[in-house]
């Protein structure tokens, strides 16, 4: 006698890079919920759930690379990640059928840039915010300079009146 639980089983599946539509690398981190549905077609195709978690993270990394690599980046991370998780959700559960496993739920724990990528973008960030600052002190120090050469053609007016009212005076 074989027992096959029928519980809502976990798969952890390690993290992957994958490459977005935009060409944009990037480090997903995922796990997905299962249930055996089928117990005869089950043992008959996996036989444990050791293999069926094997044959389950192979599915599972197939449909994370072919459905994030139809999307940009920021769409994984911002924009469309709970769509894409049932997306992906519903091509493991279709696959995974011909095993006798039902997916119930696929989820991205994390979807960031690689450490390289990461510090790239954080030099080029910098980079912007320099090349900012250094713009705007450039603007400061020129209207300094028209505060400046105003104040001095006042003051060289209200020299040259008061010179010619001390003339006068005289």
């Amino acid at each position: 006698v074989i027992s096959i639980d029928k519980r809502i089983l976990d798969l952890e599946n390690p993290s992957q890079e994958v490459i977005a539509a935009d060409q944009k690398r990037l480090v997903v981190d995922a796990f997905a919920r299962y249930r055996i549905k089928d117990a005869l077609r089950f043992y008959q195709s996996v036989g444990s759930i050791q293999s069926a978690n094997i044959q389950l993270t192979t599915l599972l990394n197939a449909s994370l690379r072919r459905v994030l690599g139809e999307v940009t980046f920021i769409q994984v991370v911002r924009d469309e990640r709970e769509a894409l998780m049932g997306r992906i959700r519903d091509q493991l559960d279709k696959e995974a059928g011909g095993y006798g496993i039902q997916v119930v739920d696929v989820r991205i724990r994390r979807a960031d840039l690689p450490e390289q990528n990461s510090q790239a973008v954080y030099q080029r960030m910098q980079t912007e915010r320099q090349r900012e600052a250094a713009e705007f002190r450039a603007q400061g120090g020129q209207k300094a300079q028209e505060i400046r050469s105003n104040a001095d053609r006042e003051a060289t007016v209200i020299i040259a009146d008061a010179n010619s009212t001390a003339e006068q005076v005289r």
